[in-house]
């Protein structure tokens, strides 16, 4: 595509036309338009030589391919936030280019149904030498043009010319000469040359009074001249008026150019989100952009007047340390080669990242550009985005990567007469509180237990959640094991009082178990045996501790008794499969998921919750047997719904664990049990964890390849509660994302909102569908819904409910969403 060459995909009304090419092709930036999947469109000829190829070969390929994986991951987000707002914040990544990666800056904004990308070299730091390039060379070409001398004598008529004049006008010598000189332009000229004339003969000897006119040709054409005359009337070689005349054709059509580029710098100048002010070799400022303005809150009588002086005063008075910005600017001006790059705390709590870089003419350096850039959203989310890497998004508290830090350090720099401690803390019947008043309640719950721990220990110590209602808290410093359990019993005593939940007043209490490190233990070792301490605590009546002893070790049978019991327990009838419903709320809450929920139904305890056997299975390894029967039967419930309800019927989700993404038969095994069954592959889901999907990644893409091929269905569990790489999640063949229910707990708060909107917007971004877990609320489903968020599960809509009570409900539901969508005349195609 050449310059000029209308866009592809866009139209007249598009606000990037054709009108516009020509301009953005001029521009030394490199300039990309992009359709919302970040699909090329269109490129100037800077980008083309940026990324060293011809935009024939590049309409289509997918921008997000150039960037740096390391900077991929804010690289999405941006380009999330470019496609809810007009103008996105600038970016700094790094992009590949035939010379190698190169360190650029890129800014977005949306045009309709596109983007468009402008990205700078910030090694390139000639631009404005660049500018001042083409002045020398238009100062060079008008010393060197042939140049037109007369002589006239006192009343103006034309004594003698030089042979010039035929060169520049056509007109022989012979012709002009005898002639007024004002006869040589049009008559719209005359009154101002001959006011000349009689300018320079009133003047001193040597005077010289410039006019610049159009002067006619041999043709009758006319060509701009610029006409100088000297006084020499009273020298007697001269006796009358010298002029020269030159060709300013060339200058008038450089000066219109000029104009034109001054225009585009302007609004170049007024387009990026940078405040931009020049300044001179003394540091005066000269230009300024209206985003100074804007970000330094610059009064706008101080604009309009000009005053530096004022403008000082207020710059002074807007950042926190006006001495050090003073000092920091004297700094960089008393250094004219130098670069500068550093940050300005305000006093209105904002940061400006500042940057300042020479101006050169001539190659001498003639002034600074400094440029500032608002940067306190920016770092406001890296810090709460480090921040919930390392802690925990319903309490606050420290997660299992923090604590295991701290603990790790603890343990290497223990010394020998100073203890460390960890201690396991696991709620009693925590479980009943979510089961009867639901999760929400269960959530306050643990915020309150988790600040009651916290009011309790001292501040170096560490209180941390691990998942669920399982806390750890490490203790530094301690005086001996009397000192740990004197914080046990404290413990203990701050969990007696009732907590006030909105359906009514409970008592949680706890099993706790104290473990003290000695110098053989590792971070490992110390836990296991804190684990085992709780575990004898509970198994000893519950709501008490225990401190570890080593004859602990040796009863831990007693705790694998639930792995033999759990082994065989689904070939006797025990294992039993819930289903819980994902829905549609765009088309009338229409069930599109059944997700399989496992239960053990224990001879003595009765119904047991997965959390409670789920972790001995993964010990035990018999996983993958519990793993493959929840598989065939949720596979078998849904092929007798589809022979019940035909296409209507739900699709069926089953969750697959750690252990067994890893066993290398698992796409055989998939692809028996659908076999067996007669089920459609395309109407099964396998959901795994975020934690799962990165423990091997090579090893698990391998394996998820293998099943998607065969056109199951892939998703994310808890998405947003792992760390997993951004960079590596776009190379599985994920289908969707199950937003974790802590996030949809907090939409309705502002951080929550945002970093619900950040996942839709990725996974939209990677293609992918959402399903928001544990919506409990109408005004939860409301925000989700605003956010875009695609599919819902959770109490609102319907809570995990028997095998043989499922196909009632999937009846119902499809009469009640049939009849909806009739009344509208329109039937939605199904999401999944």
């Amino acid at each position: 595509m050449t310059a000029g060459a209308p866009i592809a995909g866009c139209d007249a009304s598009d606000p990037i036309g054709l009108d516009r090419v020509a301009l953005l092709d001029d521009l030394p930036d490199a300039v990309l338009v992009t359709d919302r999947s970040a699909r090329l469109i269109w490129g100037n000829q800077a980008a083309e030589a940026m990324f060293g190829r011809s935009l024939e070969e590049s309409i289509g390929l997918n921008c997000v391919d150039m960037v740096h994986p390391d900077d991929l991951e804010m690289a999405l987000v941006s380009l999330s936030g470019m496609q809810v707002e007009r103008v996105g914040l600038p970016l700094e990544l790094r992009i590949s280019t035939p010379g190698g990666w190169r360190q650029v800056e890129m800014i977005g904004s949306t045009r309709g149904e596109h983007l468009v990308l402008v990205i700078r070299d910030l090694t390139d730091r000639r631009r404005w030498e660049v500018a001042h390039d083409r002045m020398a060379l238009l100062r060079s070409v008008l010393q060197h043009l042939t140049t037109v001398a007369m002589v006239l004598d006192p009343s103006g008529r034309v004594r003698t010319t030089s042979a010039a004049i035929t060169r520049l006008l056509g007109i022989g010598q012979r012709a002009i000469e005898g002639r007024h000189i004002t006869m040589m332009v049009p008559g719209s000229c005359r009154v101002a040359l001959g006011r000349a004339v009689h300018e320079a003969l009133a003047s001193e000897t040597g005077t010289k009074v410039a006019i610049d006119v159009e002067a006619y040709c041999s043709d009758r054409s006319t060509l701009p001249v610029a006409i100088s005359l000297v006084n020499l009337v009273d020298d007697p070689t001269v006796g009358g008026l010298v002029v020269t005349m030159s060709d300013i054709s060339r200058r008038s059509q450089a000066e219109r150019e000029r104009e034109e580029a001054s225009a585009v710098l302007s609004a170049t100048l007024e387009s990026v989100a940078d405040g931009i002010v020049t300044s001179d070799i003394s540091g005066l400022p000269q230009l300024w952009n209206q985003q100074f303005l804007e970000i330094w809150a610059i009064p706008d009588e101080v604009d309009r007047r000009g005053d530096l002086a004022a403008m000082r005063d207020h710059l002074y008075s807007m950042v926190d340390d006006a001495a050090a910005f003073e000092a920091r600017v004297a700094e960089v001006q008393a250094d004219p080669d130098g670069l500068s790059e550093d940050t300005i705390e305000l006093v209105d709590g904002r940061v400006l990242e500042r940057r300042s870089r020479p101006r050169y003419v001539e190659g001498e350096p003639v002034g600074r550009v400094w440029s500032f850039r608002d940067v306190t959203a920016t770092r406001r989310l890296q810090s709460e985005l480090a921040r919930q890497a390392l802690h925990d998004p319903l309490t606050g508290l420290a997660n299992q990567v923090l604590f295991r830090r701290a603990l790790q350090e603890a343990l290497a720099g223990t010394a020998a007469d100073r203890n460390v401690a960890a201690m396991f803390v696991d709620l009693d019947d925590f479980k009943a509180v979510n089961d009867t008043l639901g999760h929400s309640a269960g959530d306050l719950l643990l915020v309150e237990v988790a600040e009651r721990l916290r009011s309790v220990v001292r501040q170096g110590d560490t209180v941390a959640r691990l998942g669920g209602d399982e806390f750890v808290v490490l203790l530094l410093d301690l005086d001996g094991d009397e000192s740990a359990i004197d914080v046990a019993r404290r413990l203990m005593e701050s969990l007696i009082p009732p907590v006030q939940l909105p359906q009514e007043s409970v008592v949680v209490g706890a099993s706790i178990g104290v473990a003290i490190a000695d110098p053989t233990m590792d971070a490992d070792g110390l836990l296991r045996c804190a684990d085992l301490a709780m575990y004898h605590a509970k198994s000893s009546g519950r709501n008490q501790f225990r401190l570890y002893t080593p004859d602990m070790g040796r009863d831990a049978g007693r705790r694998s008794s639930a792995d033999t019991r759990l082994r065989g327990a689904a070939a006797r009838g025990e294992l039993v499969v819930h289903y819980q419903p994902i829905v549609d709320t765009n088309r009338d809450d229409a069930i599109v998921v059944m997700e399989a929920l496992v239960r053990w139904n224990h001879p003595d305890r009765g119904l047991v919750m997965p959390n409670d056997f789920i972790p001995y299975a993964e010990a035990s390894g018999i996983i993958e047997e519990l793993g493959l029967h929840v598989l065939e039967v949720a596979c078998t419930h849904a092929q007798e719904w589809r022979d019940h309800m035909g296409p209507s019927a739900p699709m069926v989700s089953v969750n697959l664990s750690p252990h067994q993404l890893l066993d290398e038969m698992l796409p055989e095994r998939v692809a028996e049990v659908i076999e067996r069954t007669g089920l459609d592959p395309t109407r099964l889901v396998l959901e795994f964890t975020e934690g799962a999907l990165m423990q091997d990644p090579s090893t698990v893409a391998r394996q998820i390849r293998h099943v998607r091929r065969s056109g199951v269905h892939l998703a994310i569990d808890d998405f947003g509660t792992g760390h997993s790489s951004l960079a590596r999640l776009q190379q599985f063949p994920i289908d969707s994302l199950k937003i974790d229910r802590s996030f949809v707990q907090s939409v309705e708060d502002r951080t929550g909102s945002s970093l619900v909107l950040a996942i839709v917007q990725l996974a939209h971004t990677l293609g992918m569908l959402t399903v928001a877990e544990g919506v409990e609320t109408p005004e939860q489903q409301a925000c989700l819904d605003e956010l875009g968020s695609d599919l819902s599960q959770g109490f609102w809509h319907h809570r995990p409910i028997p095998s043989e009570d499922v196909l009632e409900l999937l009846v119902s539901s499809h009469e009640v969403a049939t009849a909806a969508a009739a009344s509208r005349l329109a039937v939605g195609p199904p999401l999944l």
